[in-house]
């Protein structure tokens, strides 16, 4: 079932409790080895997934149909930041860690230590592969008068109601079937009823990973707060 949706919505798509939801937004990030990766041994790739649009870099062309925002890069950052944020909207993110000899195919177990390096070390070192993971979806959100397309970019939204669950525990799996220029697979983060397949564009806009790390942090740790997208994510 979650290979026809795949084939059949482009960008993967989402099982939830309420029904299938379409992915139309999904990156993979793979940073540059750091030191403190090199001394873990491990290699690592980030997956973040959507149900609202979610480009890697500002298109070409100016958007300004309403006098609300003058450029392009305003713009892909109102995207951006409306992609975690809006009412309704559906993210998951994943870490994913393997040992320098393994394989990036195949099927990883999420454990929900698996966010802190040192624990994702151990499960390296002791299994070849480990995956984290992490999903939330804003069940209500509110938009202040007269902010328009701006509320995105100046703090005007404020998350009424939400759900999340940050370090996804096993039985959850993640299952890598292509990582090339595209990273392609399916995933289960039972006993949640959310699933889905999806398949990411490669991205190499690490300050983009970086805003998204932090929405996710923020809505983690303050329930209603007011999110402000930073602008040099660029």
């Amino acid at each position: 079932m979650l290979v026809f949706l795949l084939a059949g919505c482009g960008m993967g798509a989402f099982t939830t409790e309420d029904g299938p939801d379409r992915v139309r937004g999904a990156l993979y990030f793979e940073p540059d080895s750091t030191l403190s990766l090199q001394l873990y041994g491990a290699r690592q790739a980030y997956v973040v997934l959507a149900n609202s649009t979610l480009p890697c870099w500002p298109a070409d062309g100016t958007y300004d149909p309403d006098g609300l925002v003058s450029t392009e890069d305003q713009y892909w950052q109102a995207q951006a930041a409306t992609a975690v944020v809006r009412e309704g909207a559906r993210f998951v993110a994943f870490t994913v860690a393997i040992d320098a000899n393994e394989d990036w195919l195949g099927r990883y177990a999420l454990q929900a230590d698996a966010w802190e390096p040192g624990a994702m070390a151990g499960y390296v070192a002791d299994e070849g592969r480990v995956a984290s993971g992490a999903w939330i979806h804003v069940i209500e959100s509110a938009v202040e008068d007269g902010a328009g397309l701006n509320y995105a970019l100046s703090g005007g939204i404020t998350i009424v109601e939400e759900a999340h669950e940050i370090g996804v525990p096993a039985p959850a799996w993640l299952e890598i079937d292509r990582k090339d220029t595209e990273m392609a697979g399916t995933f289960d983060l039972a006993p949640t009823e959310l699933s889905g397949a999806f398949r990411a564009e490669r991205c190499e806009n690490q300050a983009l990973l970086g805003e998204l790390s932090s929405y996710l942090t923020n809505i983690a740790i303050a329930d209603g707060a007011l999110l402000e997208f930073d602008d040099s994510a660029r």
